[in-house]
């Protein structure tokens, strides 16, 4: 978990270091907006899997360090856990989605 981390943060500073110096900074902010936005997806996604797998929430307290990550954490075991391998890949990727969706609508 900690190296999907690491690896989504760097490929993140790595596209925003990439970015064409052309733009404005407003199209700037908005570009790492959506960038906060896709990893805030993504690390629900993490979090979902993780509770689908049947982690103990007890294990992820080393992740609840910001505010972000613990309201993940807390989204993710607010939901049910379900037998069915299509329910859980269904109520991962509806997390990650669902995570994603609330970053863009809070701009």
């Amino acid at each position: 978990m900690k190296t999907l981390l690491a690896a989504v943060l760097v490929l993140l500073s790595l596209s925003v270091q990439a970015e064409d110096t052309e733009l404005t900074k407003e199209q700037k902010l908005e570009a790492l907006h959506l960038e906060g936005c896709q990893l805030n997806g993504l690390l629900a996604v993490e979090y979902m899997k993780m509770r689908q797998g049947g982690v103990a929430m007890s294990e992820l307290t080393e992740f609840m360090s910001d505010s972000l990550n613990k309201a993940l954490i807390i989204g993710a075991y607010k939901k049910p856990v379900w037998r069915a391998k299509a329910n859980k890949d269904a109520a991962i990727s509806e997390y990650g989605s669902e995570a994603m969706l609330s970053c863009l609508e809070s701009k």
